[in-house]
């Protein structure tokens, strides 16, 4: 297993001191939110897009792929009962693979909770519809790139559609491809009603990626979640990929969470 984090967590610090100190702290690899550089993906320059991928390379990361991925552009939506904006989307998700794989990145997690909600009118069984058509439809293009789009189940506080692994893998199937796969954010995990190493091995067959974080959003050893167990059973599942810590609150300053994380996980 790999060490990755991401870079959102360091706000306003330019781009090449972010770079800099998460490879000298130890951490194999960066993801990114494309928000962090524009609203939408498709005004992020080639000339960014290569000065990304150049300066990690030049610190020795690994580019890891992107989170956040709707959040920015207007009129998207996974599960919108208008065909048009299900056309908008596919068509944002080919714009968004095509980022992935310029920046060098192998992984879109796809969360965005508000942009897949089911509005009022839409049944499960049409969100699972339009999903799958949708992903389904950028599959030969990821798989072009070298990416894959990993569906993240979320907690019913954050959104009503795909809670648990078990709706995750029913999306999977249906798109029935390679290149789309499933990952585990611990948080949200850790609202479904089994514990968590039952719902990683239910994921093993097509875990691709994990989100480390605490129950309550803050860094992996600030909070009272014990990451032992959820190393323990990645291990007894021979995942071999990123774990990567995606934390929405601070207990400490940027630097000493993103320290005393690195420390605490390699510690496990």
């Amino acid at each position: 297993m790999k060490l990755s984090i991401c870079t959102d967590l360091f706000e306003d610090w330019p781009q090449e001191e972010i770079f800099q100190f998460i490879a000298d702290k130890g951490y194999q690899g960066i993801e990114i939110a494309p928000v962090v550089y524009a609203d939408n993906v498709n005004d992020i320059s080639k000339k960014s897009r290569r000065k990304i991928k150049k300066q990690a390379a030049e610190y020795g990361l690994e580019i890891v792929g992107l989170h956040w991925v709707l959040v920015g552009p207007e009129g998207v939506h996974l599960t919108h009962p208008e065909k048009s904006i299900r056309k908008i989307t596919r068509d944002y998700l080919l714009n968004l693979l095509e980022f992935c794989g310029d920046i060098g990145g192998e992984v879109i997690v796809f969360g965005s909770p508000r942009q897949r909600d089911l509005l009022d009118g839409v049944s499960r069984e049409d969100g699972y519809r339009y999903a799958a058509d949708i992903f389904s439809q950028c599959m030969g293009y990821a798989a072009e790139r070298g990416v894959t789009i990993c569906i993240e189940p979320l907690g019913q506080n954050e959104t009503n559609f795909i809670n648990s692994i078990t709706e995750a893998i029913q999306l999977i199937e249906m798109v029935d491809h390679k290149n789309f796969q499933a990952m585990v954010d611990i948080k949200a995990a850790l609202t479904e009603n089994k514990p968590i190493k039952e719902i990683i091995r239910e994921a093993a067959k097509y875990l691709y990626h994990i989100h480390l974080n605490d129950a309550n959003g803050i860094a992996p050893g600030f909070g009272k979640t014990d990451f032992a167990p959820i190393i323990e059973e990645l291990n007894n599942i021979n995942y071999n990929r990123y774990l990567s810590l995606e934390i929405f609150e601070l207990q400490a300053s940027v630097k000493e969470t993103a320290v005393q994380s690195y420390d605490y996980l390699l510690g496990l």
